[in-house]
């Protein structure tokens, strides 16, 4: 036991070259956090700004995939949509087909698990490792370095992908082979999601009442009414200074990318004949601000929205 604690610390005590794909509100704060332990982290993304960002901080600015790939001891990819993941690391100058043979490549974007499970396909045809890591916890999670870690991935590999993420996260959960930490995280992001919104449906009343909202949220954090949208993430303007309700619902969680993310969930519930009916209507909601222009603003915003509808409204 002794030896493969001492096993343990000296192979996390190690200086990784690690590529690092997509530096946006939550990939920026989690490449600090591998430089800040002493990791060499080299970046890539379309937004130039945040290059620059990087590289006063340290990082080394890659120009393009194909050369962030190569010579790295693990690469890691943390991207909006499926689709730009595929391209990133399974296209023809993606990470798979020029990282050297036995590489660590994580996904931690919310792809689903069906798109993980056909990577993990890929990543062994180019003879690359493949794990998916979503991560939970938020802007704030990722600037701490407390972030929950939902690892799909082979058994001989988790012990690896677990020190690559200690320097970002504090909890971590080997939910099985590549494509369970998907299943896991589209599941908790469409309670997340819902729950948001049911939170705003109670404060909206709550205001109507005549009821402090600061008052009522710390009341609801502590009481039966609870969850993570409302002990943790709540969407009331001054309880707490950092989270996107006090920052003008900025760097937070975007209603484009909760809808997105509660689309992989029902599109694995219809593939199941699974009917998710409140997960349905959830999306109505979350596409009406969208239309208004919304999509980049948190989750949390949703309070607005929803004090605004009269009784007649759908």
């Amino acid at each position: 036991m002794l030896s493969k604690i001492l096993s343990r610390n000296f192979s996390t005590s190690l200086k990784k070259d690690i590529g690092f794909v997509g530096i946006g509100n939550m990939g920026y704060p989690m490449v600090l956090s591998l430089m800040k332990h002493g990791h060499r982290v080299t970046v890539f993304d379309v937004n130039q700004q945040k290059l620059q960002e990087a590289e006063a901080e340290g990082a080394t600015v890659a120009p393009d995939v194909a050369e962030l790939a190569k010579d790295k001891d693990a690469c890691i990819s943390i991207l909006p949509t499926p689709k730009i993941v595929r391209e990133t690391l399974a296209g023809k100058e993606g990470i798979f087909e020029n990282a050297r043979e036995g590489t660590l490549v994580v996904d931690s974007s919310t792809i689903g698990p069906d798109e993980a499970i056909y990577l993990s396909k890929q990543a062994d045809k180019h003879r690359v490792r493949f794990a998916d890591v979503p991560v939970s916890g938020g802007y704030m999670g990722a600037k701490n370095g407390t972030l929950t870690c939902i690892i799909g991935a082979k058994q001989q590999d988790y012990q690896e992908v677990e020190e690559l993420f200690s320097p970002m996260g504090s909890s971590f959960f080997h939910c099985g082979p590549p494509g369970t930490g998907q299943a896991a995280k589209v599941c908790n992001n469409m309670a997340f999601g819902t729950n948001m919104i049911t939170l705003c449906e109670s404060l909206a009343l709550g205001d109507k009442l005549g009821i402090d909202l600061k008052v009522l949220a710390q009341i609801m954090s502590k009481s039966t009414g609870g969850s993570f949208a409302s002990s943790t993430y709540t969407p009331v303007d001054g309880v707490s200074p950092t989270l996107p309700a006090s920052n003008n619902f900025d760097h937070g969680f975007a209603n484009e990318l909760m809808i997105k993310d509660i689309g992989l969930a029902l599109a694995e519930a219809s593939e199941r004949n699974l009917d998710l009916q409140f997960a349905k209507k959830s999306t109505q909601y979350f596409q009406a601000l969208i239309d208004k222009g919304l999509g980049k603003k948190d989750i949390g915003i949703m309070i607005k929205h929803i004090s605004s509808l009269k009784e007649t409204d759908e």
